[in-house]
């Protein structure tokens, strides 16, 4: 039988190989690894400036929590002209290859109604506005919108760690999902890496040693 050293070590090469596993999420027609979506508010205007559902925002970690849940279901509504987020990719980066880089998805309050957002990377800004994926989240039409990290001016091949969502033409839009097409895995760091090696030899030699005993 495996120690428990082994064991854990053991389960830490499964969480991550499931970081890596392809196309488990579908969203509006797009397939992105389990991994694609945002993983941290950065920076944001006051919670009051938000909508969850139909009522005001509680707090910055409640608007956190639904943006980061990986669920299209789950909305935030930037219900202010002066709301923003700026979402952040924590074990993963953006990476600019061809096609499309980045898919942000909104809700239209009714059918056929989709809003602008002022996407904001590497300091450049463009206003989006939705297209419909002809699904639905919550009850809403899904819209999406497409963004390639070469209209910002992001080299081939270059990174982005987030991006900076905002009001556009008076639109207050309901931010759904973020999810990243094409990026690349933040490796462990070498201390990190250093310690799963260490609790491998510390289980191998255990194991071992109740072999021959």
């Amino acid at each position: 039988m495996l120690s428990n050293l082994s064991k854990a070590f053991l389960g830490c090469l499964l969480i991550g190989a499931s970081a890596t596993g392809a196309n488990a999420l579908t969203i509006g027609g797009f397939d992105f690894d389990d991994n694609a979506g945002v993983d941290q508010l950065n920076a944001s205007s006051p919670a009051n400036t938000f909508r969850i559902g139909i009522s005001t925002a509680t707090s910055v970690d409640e608007v956190e929590s639904v943006l980061t849940d990986n669920s299209q279901n789950t909305t935030a509504t930037l219900f202010n002209s002066s709301a923003f987020v700026e979402l952040a990719f924590v074990d993963n980066v953006l990476v600019n290859a061809p096609g499309i880089d980045l898919v942000i998805f909104e809700t239209g309050f009714s059918i056929g109604g989709t809003d602008f957002v002022n996407v904001t990377i590497n300091g450049t800004t463009f206003a989006g506005q939705g297209v419909d994926t002809g699904e639905f989240a919550g009850g809403f039409q899904l819209n999406q919108i497409s963004i390639e990290l070469s209209n910002f001016g992001i080299l081939e091949g270059g990174e982005v760690s987030s991006v900076r969502l905002g009001t556009a033409l008076g639109d207050l839009p309901t931010i759904a999902f973020v999810g990243a097409l094409n990026s690349t895995e933040i490796p462990l760091p070498a201390p990190v890496f250093l310690l799963l090696a260490g609790l491998a030899g510390l289980g191998l030699a255990a194991r071992k040693h109740a072999r021959s005993d």
